[in-house]
């Protein structure tokens, strides 16, 4: 019949200027606790413009949901890599339904603090995120110039798991 076409609920929100407050995070755990973790885990924060569509199919208990992200002034800190990143604009794409989510970074450009002696570092950031049942699949690239090959960067790297600190000295410049 007709009335089994089609969306149970439809709601659009758009929005400029958008702080990630709690008031926001406790909105994004709603659409997705996976998506929340991961805004908690990369330690991201700052303003950002967001048009979203969510909507709920007939006979659904979940939403789906679209999204545009704009990041206008963003600041993103991961608790195993401590370079501190600022700046951050540009776009971010989310679709999430039936547990899945997917996240699309287009070029988001920003700054690698270098430390007090040193200027930051440019960054831009480009892939995807896949976050859902399974885990979580990331296929992103980052092109940074002007990042300062240091101890503080070496430990920082060590940290993260990359490699460790004594392979990191033994590369240095």
């Amino acid at each position: 019949t007709r009335e089994d076409r089609g969306p149970a609920a439809l709601i659009r929100v758009n929005a400029e200027r958008l702080a990630l407050d709690p008031e926001v995070r406790g909105a994004i755990s709603e659409l997705s606790a996976d998506v929340r973790e991961t805004v908690d885990t990369l330690g991201l924060e700052g303003s950002f413009a967001v048009d979203i569509t969510t909507w709920r199919d007939q006979g659904s208990e979940t939403f789906g949901y679209d999204a545009r992200i704009d990041v206008e002034d963003g600041r993103l800190q991961l608790a195993d890599l401590p370079l501190p990143t600022t700046k951050l604009r540009g776009p971010v794409f989310v679709h999430g339904e039936d547990g899945q989510n997917r996240v699309e970074v287009a070029a988001v450009h920003g700054v690698i603090d270098n430390g007090a002696d040193g200027e930051p570092a440019s960054l831009t950031l480009h892939g995807t995120v896949d976050v859902g049942t399974t885990g979580i699949a990331t296929d992103l690239s980052a092109v940074v110039r002007g990042l300062e090959l240091t101890p503080r960067l070496g430990r920082a790297v060590d940290a993260f798991g990359a490699f460790d600190f004594a392979t990191w000295e033994l590369l240095a410049p």
